[in-house]
């Protein structure tokens, strides 16, 4: 784009990652994630980096993700319900309950509200390991927030 005068925007770098997770290679993520941003002179966003997450949740590189998400919080990019509720699935997916139920309980203490997705990641979790009673717990307490 730059070639034909155009200037780079977070939006055109935010398609990227998803393609570079098709490639499914980590050294190509990572370099773009740290050098592309200064070269461009673009300034991530909570939806660039929910969109790194994302990709490196589906390459099951559920480590760097996380690690992604608490970074966030240190360059003064607040996570969003998207971020936790992307993560809590992919955790709940690869069988890391523990962390899942964490992000769960980092998303509240944050004073960041669960939407409709995040319930049903939970409830689904809850009811695929046969805890039917909290589940339904969860779904009143959807009920109630409305």
């Amino acid at each position: 784009m730059h070639l034909l005068g155009c200037r780079r925007t977070v939006k055109s770098f935010n398609a990227t990652p998803g393609v570079l997770a098709q490639t499914q290679d980590l050294g190509a993520i990572e370099s773009f994630i740290s050098e592309m941003p200064s070269m461009s002179r673009i300034e991530l966003d909570v939806i660039s980096l929910n969109i790194v997450i994302k990709a490196l949740c589906e390459m099951c590189v559920l480590d760097w993700a996380y690690i992604i998400m608490v970074e966030m919080g240190r360059v003064g990019i607040r996570p969003d319900v998207i971020t936790y509720t992307t993560l809590m699935s992919a955790f709940y997916k690869g069988n890391w309950w523990e962390v899942g139920n964490g992000l769960w309980n980092l998303l509240v203490l944050k004073g960041c509200s669960p939407n409709l997705a995040t319930f049903n990641v939970r409830v689904q979790y809850l009811v695929n390991r046969y805890r039917a009673w909290e589940a339904y717990w969860f779904l009143a307490l959807m009920k109630k927030l409305g």
